[in-house]
């Protein structure tokens, strides 16, 4: 027996507890941040996008992907436009650092962890508190997103910090259990001054990403619905909490979005227009359950059990994206990107799940079948195969790398090749785009409003008509071969099989890839000059 700082008996087993929480926290933080290492090489093409648009704002030339052009809304994480460009205010404009962004987006994935191990502590001891952030990180995308350069894990860190706010303004405290117990709730008052907050991290989360707003109607969905579970003598509570949430969110987000109404025109990012309305419809949603299974059944187990706010909002979360992402396409979707933020929340259920059952199975002292459960998910998660391993995190970077290297090559092609007044089309507008700051038509729509609008949208001969009647100098075309003319992308096999392409554009240049199917043939308008 010891004695701690209040007074109160610690036992053998619990200062065991306190120990492995510190060793595992401290093995789970090595584990991940040698594999954020092994896959630093990687930064995804998309994020160089964000760069171009801070460099134009830098510029004063405003959000416009080419200058001179209409604002058009071709990014999909403002704050992170905002961020880039404050870097950038501190280098100079064409030289805006995405290591910045890249150190950011790691600082995430470890707040994700601390937070997801708060709101587990409205469930659980502080030892298995720590089982969400260890089964999360088994997701290949939590470490691989992470250091790509976009927003993906601060957006995810901002998703579990609206939650872990919402239930501390709902009373939800970290939970005290007695040596025979292994899950239990601590209730207070409601805190009008946690739902501000909320609201706060919600209208950060809609700067960050076009999903944010579903955030915060979430919060106020699960709010009623906890206000129904405690009854009218709540009434008089609930109201002074809706009113600092909706204070501190309501007029920043109607700002907002009569700002963009102003600027761009619309309300919904060209983004969002270009990558919605996929033929198939369910294939994220798809992919999240072949990645998930258990996990997303041992989430559904607690419920079953009891029902408040706490679980209600990991599940309403996950089911918000779940409707958003019917008909989104799945183009750099891969490792689950999408399904990040409410993945975080569903591993929070599922571990609490995972204990119960535990629990429920065995007889022992609660506290020895944490000790136990997290020992054994940190020395099996490796050798059962589901921890990516450093090797093939460094592997698959290195192969981006290259890729990413190729395309900044296509990018000083286009730069020497462009006159004044001459455009380009292109696909991978990423680091191509960045590196050659010239006027690019995207072929992928994501910063050409007309080809993410009817009449030009859901019809690719419509779409390659077009492009042909901007009559465009250069026009790279995306292939498979490196030998022949096998066009990625349904825009590009229609442009192909145009007879004005055919007898209008002469082939240059080809930019071959080493291996795979990322290669690129550039054509020339014949009537213009070959310099």
């Amino acid at each position: 027996m010891a004695a701690s700082a209040s007074g109160r008996v610690i036992d053998r087993v619990e200062l065991l507890s306190v120990l492995a929480l510190v060793g595992a926290a401290a093995w789970l933080g090595w584990r991940t941040l040698t594999r954020l290492g092994a896959a630093w090489a990687f930064v995804t093409d998309d994020a160089y996008i964000t760069l171009r648009y801070a460099r134009h704002l830098l510029a004063g030339e405003g959000l416009v992907w080419n200058v001179g052009d209409a604002p058009v809304e071709g990014y999909s994480n403002f704050l992170y436009v905002l961020i880039a460009a404050v870097v950038g205010a501190l280098e100079q404009v064409d030289q805006i650092d995405i290591v910045p962004l890249r150190l950011l987006g790691c600082a995430g994935l470890f707040m994700t962890g601390y937070l997801q191990w708060a709101i587990a502590r409205r469930f659980v001891r502080g030892l298995p508190a720590l089982l969400p952030f260890a089964i999360y990180t088994l997701t290949r995308g939590a470490l691989w997103w992470s250091v790509s350069g976009l927003e993906t894990s601060v957006y995810g860190a901002l998703a579990c910090a609206v939650v872990l706010a919402s239930l501390r303004g709902l009373g939800y405290g970290r939970v005290e259990l007695a040596a025979d117990e292994h899950i239990g709730v601590a209730r207070g008052p409601l805190a009008p001054r946690w739902f501000a907050l909320a609201g706060g991290l919600c209208v950060a989360a809609s700067l960050l990403r076009p999903e944010g707003p579903l955030l915060a109607l979430v919060v106020v969905a699960v709010a009623l619905g906890q206000r129904a579970l405690d009854g009218p003598s709540e009434a008089p509570a609930y109201r002074r909490a809706a009113s600092s949430f909706a204070l501190a969110c309501g007029p920043a987000l109607a700002i907002y979005f009569a700002w963009r109404w102003a600027y761009f025109g619309d309300l919904l990012p060209n983004t969002v227009r270009c990558k919605t309305g996929h033929a198939d419809r369910y294939q994220l949603l798809r992919d999240y359950w072949q990645a998930a299974p258990l996990g997303l059944v041992a989430a559904l187990i607690h419920p079953l059990r009891e029902l408040d706010a706490r679980v209600l909002l990991p599940i309403a979360v996950a089911g918000a994206y779940a409707l958003a992402l019917i008909g989104a396409d799945p183009i750099v979707a891969h490792d689950l990107r999408h399904f990040l933020a409410a993945h975080a929340l569903v591993c929070v259920l599922a571990s609490v799940a995972v204990v119960r059952i535990a629990n429920l199975i065995t007889a022992a002292d609660p506290r020895r079948v944490e000790l136990v459960l997290v020992a054994g998910l940190l020395l099996l998660a490796e050798p059962l195969g589901e921890l990516p391993s450093r090797e093939d995190l460094r592997g698959r970077a290195a192969s981006y790398q290259a890729r990413s290297e190729l395309r900044a090559k296509l990018g000083r092609h286009l730069a020497r090749e462009l006159g004044p007044g001459e455009r380009a089309v292109l696909g991978d507008v990423g680091v191509a785009g960045w590196v050659a700051d010239r006027p690019i038509l995207d072929g992928f729509c994501l910063n050409e409003p007309a080809l993410a609008k009817p009449p030009l949208r859901g019809s690719s001969e419509a779409a390659a008509g077009w492009i042909l009647d901007q009559a465009p100098t250069l026009i790279v075309v995306h292939t498979r071969s490196k030998t022949s003319l096998d066009p990625r992308g349904a825009v590009y096999r229609a442009l192909v099989d145009d007879p004005r392409f055919v007898d209008g554009w002469r082939e240059q240049r080809r930019f071959n890839a080493a291996g795979g199917q990322f290669h690129y043939v550039v054509f020339r308008r014949a009537d213009a000059a070959d310099l």
